[in-house]
């Protein structure tokens, strides 16, 4: 059980609170004692990369070359809107006798959106969701990189980009010292990252500056930034956090009486739409949004995933491999819709080839473009395809995954 684990809320509803804090002092002696790849031999994780970077490289090369720009002046903007536990199945849940999030499910009509993105996170939650969206490299699994590992010497998207002559800036509504964010975005290259301290923040819900609060300073940095300097994309990360558990912030504002957990949830969602709603809508105003792709997606599940998906009449089935989140992706050409197993490994890539840019062989995902592709997970499993009634299908993967990513942080110069 605990060394095939999903995720901390997996594991705490399985051995308790008490367990788990035991398990995880233990966990960390360990690993600062065994741990280290210093004198690991890399021949392995060399053939690998090459290998899956060679096979990526065969499948673009078959694709219609091109990258996106505004009028051919410059690359596109880039936006990650990074949402706060929500899972794929909340777009079909219902509060009220109404969709849930009726702006997002909007979106699958106008953008890129996928059916079966698994969640690839662990400990680290939110963390680990950094890494995958930024260094496309799969997280470790119970060790949160974030507060564990020197990330300075990562190769990620924030560096690819600024050597591209892209401004890049994050920005979250809480403090800086939360998974230590704000450190590891500096030591991710973006240029700077906005935390509450370097924030108005007057109008706080829950752990933070309210969402609706961060997008409209966001969006405000965007426009000074274009007005500034009219000839040089932006790329932006934005990372909401008021839908964080326990759920409850957004009911306490609106003055609600409780309905469990799952309402509570709901009610949060809610709230999420109307912010995404909200961001669309200040790209648009700013004329903007033609010339920007924007990626909205959920950083990893709620941890309340059996409620919700037994509310909508469906059997929840446990493990890293069936948890769903939602990515949507508007900018990348005509309306698709993406059915292959993706992962929050693949968004950088993505971008990355939607910009006409080499994907750096390190990277672990497969760029959405493609047809075929697989979702590499902590516990050392691939899922390769999406079976009958959307189980997955899985095989070991050829290396440890995990000394690949600490190679990858650690020993840089030792892979391609």
């Amino acid at each position: 059980m605990f060394g095939y684990r999903w995720t901390n809320g997996h594991l705490v509803r399985e051995v308790g609170l008490l367990a788990y804090a035991f398990y995880d002092a233990g966990s960390q002696a360990f690993r600062g004692v065994f741990e280290d790849v210093a004198d690991v031999d890399p021949s392995s994780y060399v053939a690998f990369t090459e290998a899956r970077h060679a096979w990526r490289s065969a499948a673009l090369s078959a694709l219609p070359k091109g990258g996106a720009s505004n009028g051919g002046t410059r690359p596109k903007n880039v936006i990650f809107l990074q949402l706060e536990s929500v899972d794929a199945a909340a777009l079909d849940a219902t509060l009220d006798g109404e969709p849930a999030m009726p702006f997002f499910k909007g979106l699958r009509d106008r953008t890129w959106s996928f059916d079966h993105v698994i969640d690839q996170t662990g400990v680290g939650r939110s963390s680990d969701a950094h890494v995958l969206v930024l260094a496309s490299l799969v997280p470790t699994q119970n060790e949160p990189i974030f507060t564990r590992r020197d990330l300075s010497r990562t190769l990620s998207l924030p560096k690819l980009l600024a050597s591209l002559g892209y401004h890049c800036f994050s920005m979250e509504g809480s403090e800086g010292e939360f998974w230590r964010w704000q450190k590891n975005h500096q030591r991710l290259g973006y240029h700077v990252s906005y935390s509450k301290s370097e924030l108005d923040d007057s109008d706080r819900l829950g752990w933070g500056v309210s969402d609706r609060s961060l997008v409209l300073q966001a969006t405000a940095k965007m426009r000074e930034h274009v007005a500034r300097a009219p000839a040089q994309p932006f790329f932006a990360h934005v990372v909401l956090l008021t839908n964080h558990h326990p759920f409850t912030f957004v009911r306490d504002a609106l003055g609600r009486q409780t309905g469990g957990i799952l309402q509570d949830y709901l009610l949060s969602v809610r709230y999420t739409d109307e912010v995404i709603a909200l961001l669309m809508g200040e790209l648009e105003r700013a004329g903007l949004l033609e010339d920007t792709i924007v990626a909205i997606y959920s950083d990893h599940d709620s941890g309340i995933s059996e409620e919700l998906e037994t509310s909508l009449g469906r059997t929840y089935r446990p493990g890293s491999e069936h948890e769903r989140i939602p990515l949507m992706i508007w900018g990348l050409g005509p309306t698709r819709r993406v059915s292959r197993p993706t992962g929050l490994q693949d968004l950088a890539p993505t971008i990355l080839t939607a910009l006409g840019q080499p994907i750096p062989p390190r990277f672990v995902g497969i760029p959405a473009q493609l047809d075929t592709g697989d979702v590499l997970l902590q516990n050392g499993t691939r899922v390769t395809a999406i079976g009958e009634g959307g189980l997955p299908v899985l095989s070991p993967i050829e290396v440890d995954i995990r000394t690949h990513t600490l190679l990858a942080i650690e020993r840089p110069e030792v892979l391609p």
